[in-house]
């Protein structure tokens, strides 16, 4: 038998490498299940945000999703400040999904929103959309007086809201 220590390695070793083919990148993601740390968090992240093959992202969210919700703050919160910005884009969404009622990962995204400048706000339209509520939709209705193209996102994201919040609301 192979010790955990030595097995968890190769495995996200497998799941972070590029030219990997993607089938065996998807293995290693689900495989990297069985060692919820948060620097499987971290491997799993980087590579659902660095490809633009839509199974390893799948295959990211299904794995997070059963790895036990303080494990996933403690992963996932910092990467919102890595550099770059796919990363943080795919914490932020993983973030609102999974933990879309802890206070202390709203407040987090709305920094993250509000530290943004025009150019980068766009990438955060879609976690706000995900993370949902009142406090976002106010957030999302000032971004319709910015820059078009956010504008329209913007837009876009508090449409898809409507069932959740009252229309009055999004339209005040």
């Amino acid at each position: 038998a192979f010790s955990t220590r030595r097995v968890a390695p190769l495995i996200l070793g497998i799941a972070a490498d590029p030219r990997e083919p993607a089938a065996a990148r998807v293995k290693a993601i689900r495989a990297a299940g069985a060692f919820p740390t948060a620097e499987t968090i971290r491997t799993i992240v980087l590579a659902a945000a660095g490809t633009p093959a839509p199974e390893m992202r799948l295959a990211s969210e299904v794995v997070l999703r059963h790895f036990p919700p303080k494990l996933l703050r403690r992963g996932l919160l910092p990467l919102l400040a890595h550099a770059d910005t796919a990363v943080r884009r795919q914490a932020a969404i993983f973030l609102a999904d999974f933990l879309p009622e802890d206070p202390g990962v709203r407040e987090a995204l709305f920094e993250l929103w509000r530290g943004c400048g025009e150019e980068l706000a766009l990438e955060f339209v879609e976690p706000l959309q995900v993370l949902g509520g009142r406090d976002t939709v106010a957030l999302l209705r000032q971004a319709v007086d910015r820059d078009p193209i956010l504008s329209y996102a913007a837009a876009t994201a508090l449409a898809r809201m409507r069932g959740e919040v009252p229309g009055e609301e999004i339209l005040a």
